[in-house]
């Protein structure tokens, strides 16, 4: 009886033993396909650091003016600069600013259309160029979105899949938030995105 109670603890021991091992296995597999989705370990740094600036190919992006409180942090893809600005003109002379430097620099920018249902990626969508500011913002309830894809290649020179021209994975958001402070000032942020796309945006007509 005893030898039939540890063989039958030696097999429990070792299924359970198997188990943790398999277990741990699949989670291990699941995060390096993540990370070989989005390509990056780990952001490093702020948004308004020199050498992320340049990494970005965005070295012309300045602080918004007279911004306080400002607050500097990197969450899961983005990098994500937040302050407190005094009115809504400041943010809307911002998001000018941002698309004449586009412009002015020549690169290749595009706006949201739609997202393509391809898991397990969600963040893959179809982009279109537009050389009206007004086409790159999104009104919400309680925020305002300008969203800038953007390229340093013309559209001649980028990849193509299935017909489609791959835009990339770049893309430089500016959010005014409409609810007021207690302090009588408004929230405003900008994200970066700074992962890396397997399957990238692409252009649509």
């Amino acid at each position: 009886m005893c030898k039939n109670k540890k063989a039958k603890n030696s097999i429990f021991t070792a299924v359970m033993v198997s188990v943790f091992v398999i277990t741990g296995t699949c989670v291990i597999l699941f995060f390096v396909v993540l990370s070989n989705i989005f390509g990056e370990k780990g952001l490093k740094g702020n948004l308004f650091d020199e050498k992320v600036l340049i990494k970005y190919e965005i070295s012309w992006l300045k602080k918004p003016r007279n911004a306080v409180n400002e607050k500097q942090y990197c969450e899961q893809f983005y990098y994500i600069f937040e302050c407190e600005i005094f009115d809504i003109e400041n943010f809307e002379e911002y998001a000018e600013t941002v698309f004449k430097n586009f412009k002015l620099g020549n690169y290749t920018i595009a706006h949201y259309v739609r997202t393509v249902d391809i898991m397990p990626q969600p963040l893959f969508c179809e982009v279109a160029q537009s050389d009206e500011l007004p086409d790159y913002c999104k009104v919400y309830d309680d925020e305002i979105c300008y969203t800038f894809y953007y390229s340093t290649q013309t559209v001649e020179k980028m990849k193509e899949k299935d017909n489609a021209k791959i835009f990339g994975d770049r893309s430089l958001e500016i959010v005014f938030l409409k609810n007021i402070t207690e302090k009588g000032i408004y929230k405003m942020k900008i994200r970066l995105f700074g992962g890396k796309l397997e399957n990238s945006n692409i252009i649509c007509e």
